[in-house]
C-alpha cells in the first residue's frame, strides 16, 4: 500500500491516474479529489477505483457517509434548542469541496435560508486558523452561539479561543478525533475506519455497488 497525498492538486491526481492506466499503481482507493469525478470513473476500464463520497449518479464503486442527513439533523437540533446565531470555519468553499456544500445546502433547508456568506470563514485546517477564525466570527457577530468546524483539531483552536475570552459560544468539531475527547467538546463521528474497512473490501469485488456508513454525532454538551 502507498499513500499518494495531492492537497488538491489536480496535476498530481491525474499523475497518479496515468499510472494506474499504465499499470504503475494496481488499485486506488480516493478519499477526497479536485478532479471531476467523471473524470476519473474513465480510469476504471485499467482498475479498481473506490471513491469515498456518495456517488449515486455515476457507476463507481463507493464508501460513503450520508453527510447532508447528517447536517441537517445536527442543524435541526440546533433550531430546536433556539439557536440562531451560527457560525461555520470550514477548509475549503463549496465551488471546491463537496462537504462544504452540503453543509451549506442543510443550514439553507434547516434554516430556510441561507446563511450570511460573511459567517463563513475558509481555510480553517489547524489549530491556529481556528483560533484566529473564532476571533473572526465573534467580531462578525456579537450574538454567536454555535460555531461549526471542518475538524476536531479546528474546532479545539476555536474552544480554546472562547475559553480565553470568557465567550459562551458551543464549538462542534468533526472527526471525534483526541482533541474533542480532551476538551469534551462536541463532534460528528463519521467512523472514518470503518470506511476504510468498507473500501478495501469493494476493490477485491467484481460487482460495482456503494455501501453507505452510519454517521453520529457525538453530544458533549
Amino acid at each position: 500500500m502507498i499513500i499518494l497525498p495531492t492537497n488538491y492538486d489536480t496535476g498530481l491526481e491525474q499523475l497518479y491516474l496515468d499510472r494506474l492506466e499504465h499499470q504503475l499503481i494496481g488499485q486506488l482507493i480516493i478519499t477526497s479529489h479536485a478532479l471531476p469525478l467523471e473524470q476519473i470513473v474513465n480510469y476504471q476500464k485499467f482498475a479498481p477505483i473506490v471513491v469515498c463520497e456518495r456517488s449515486a449518479h455515476l457507476p463507481i464503486r463507493s464508501v460513503y457517509n450520508d453527510r447532508l442527513g447528517t447536517f441537517k439533523q445536527l442543524f435541526g437540533k440546533i433550531k430546536a434548542a433556539g439557536q440562531t446565531h451560527i457560525g461555520l470555519i470550514l477548509a475549503r468553499p463549496a465551488s471546491q469541496s463537496r462537504s462544504t456544500e452540503e453543509v451549506l445546502t442543510a443550514y439553507a433547508e434547516v434554516f430556510g435560508e441561507k446563511i450570511a456568506p460573511n459567517l463563513v470563514r475558509y481555510h480553517g485546517k489547524t489549530l491556529a486558523d481556528g483560533i484566529r477564525e473564532a476571533k473572526q466570527l465573534q467580531q462578525i457577530d456579537d450574538q454567536l452561539q454555535v460555531v461549526l468546524t471542518e475538524g476536531d483539531t479546528t474546532a479545539a483552536g476555536a474552544y480554546s479561543e472562547y475559553q480565553k475570552s470568557g465567550t459562551k459560544v458551543t464549538v462542534i468539531g468533526q472527526g471525534n478525533e483526541l482533541p474533542s475527547q480532551l476538551l469534551e467538546f462536541s463532534t460528528i463521528d463519521y467512523h472514518l475506519g470503518e470506511v476504510g474497512r468498507q473500501a478495501v473490501a469493494l476493490l477485491a469485488e467484481e460487482d460495482v455497488r456503494s455501501v453507505a456508513v452510519p454517521v453520529e454525532i457525538v453530544d458533549r454538551k
